[in-house]
């Protein structure tokens, strides 16, 4: 799979952060983030397009969506990322909220999907609380 992607690199960057964009977005998509995310510049972040169209929208997805997604196609999109020949990377699993490590260097968190999560307070708590993980993560990281 060709890799398009979008990188930004904070003035005191030291790690490797990945976002994958949801539906309909693109690789600049979650760029808005990171003043949320990384607000003191700790992080070279990976951002990369999905590799199929989104029916309907200018932008990607991670999956086929001319079906309805299920958990399978969740995995797809997952497979899609370690489709990105990324050297010496595992396959992640959908477990919303736990990093999981994608290579030796590189650490990786599934969380939500942002589209289901803008409207009930519920969904927006749900997707909120899977990056809670990052402050314990990121507190157990040497100092650079």
């Amino acid at each position: 799979m060709a890799l398009v992607t979008n990188l930004i690199a904070g003035s005191e960057a030291r790690r490797v952060l990945l976002l994958a964009h949801g539906y309909g977005a693109d690789e600049r998509d979650l760029g808005g983030l990171l003043g949320y995310l990384d607000p003191e510049g700790m992080f070279a972040t990976v951002m990369p397009r999905g590799p199929y169209s989104a029916p309907g929208a200018p932008g990607f997805s991670w999956y086929d969506m001319t079906a309805p997604p299920t958990p399978e196609t969740f995995a797809d999109a997952l497979a899609a990322l370690g489709e990105m020949e990324i050297p010496l990377a595992r396959p992640l699993q959908p477990r919303l909220g736990e990093i999981q490590r994608l290579t030796p260097m590189i650490d990786a968190l599934y969380v939500p999907n942002i589209d289901e999560s803008l409207d009930e307070q519920e969904a927006k708590r749900a997707f909120w609380a899977a990056f809670r993980t990052l402050g314990d993560w990121y507190a157990a990281q040497p100092p650079y």
